[in-house]
Parts: structure tokens; sequence; C-alpha cells
């Protein structure tokens, strides 16, 4: 399983990776992106089970990822980093089923948390999703 991470800060996105490399978290790969861009291009790769991405960035917000990975239908589970507590992004982030956030400066035992939260959630999804696809076939 993968987990992107996407922060135009590249002081925060090692200290998230750091956080979730150190944490034996069942992923296989934590590929960090500065930007929304880089993050789609790395799509084309493999679809992330998580996605930690800051709210705020140039261009292209979080919310905006956000809202690609609603309207795609993707997997995914996104979690937002904000170090804002502003109502309206919270809002924007219900209706594209953001999975949850993290306020900067993020805490090492919050993340891995709701990181883990992500990924059990993510992998009881994809089991269901499964059983399904093997009910049709039969």
């Amino acid at each position: 399983m993968k987990l992107l991470i996407i922060d135009d800060e590249e002081l925060i996105r090692l200290k998230l990776m750091h956080i979730v490399s150190h944490a034996s978290l069942p992923l296989q790969v934590v590929e960090t992106v500065s930007n929304v861009f880089e993050a789609l291009h790395s799509f084309e790769k493999e679809i992330p089970a998580v996605i930690l991405s800051d709210i705020r960035m140039p261009v292209k917000s979080g919310l905006d990822l956000a809202k690609y990975v609603y309207e795609h239908n993707l997997p995914s589970k996104v979690i937002l980093i904000t170090g804002f507590s502003d109502f309206e992004y919270a809002k924007a982030g219900i209706a594209y089923h953001v999975f949850d956030y993290l306020l900067k400066p993020v805490d090492e035992e919050d993340t891995v948390s709701v990181v883990r939260r992500a990924l059990h959630e993510y992998m009881e999804e994809q089991k269901h999703h499964e059983l399904y696809e093997s009910f049709q076939n039969y």
C-alpha cells in the first residue's frame, strides 16, 4: 500500500515521512511531493491508500485534491493538514468526504493514530469490494 504526502514545505514533508516511516504501519511505499500537480502525476503509477495533504498550497489546495479524489471515486483516504481552524475548510472537507484533519504543528502520536485508522478503513473497504466482486462473478 502507498501513502502519499503532499506539502509545499520541505521540512513538513520530511517530518511526516519520518513519522510514518518509523511507525510500523502496513505500507510498502511512502512518497512525498510538493504540490497537487505532482500528486496527480503520482496517481498514474499507483493510487495511494492514504493521502496526507497540506490544505493551503500555491495554485491548487488540499481541498482541490480532495475534490478530485471524491469526483473520480478513488478509494484513497484523504487527511488534510492545516494550521487554520476555519469552519469553511471543515465544511468543504465534509462535502468531499475527507477522512480527518491534522493541525500544524503535527503531533507524532496524532499523525500515527489518524493514519492507522485511515489504513484500517481503507483495508476494510477493499475487502468488501473484493467480496462484492467475487459474489458478482459467482
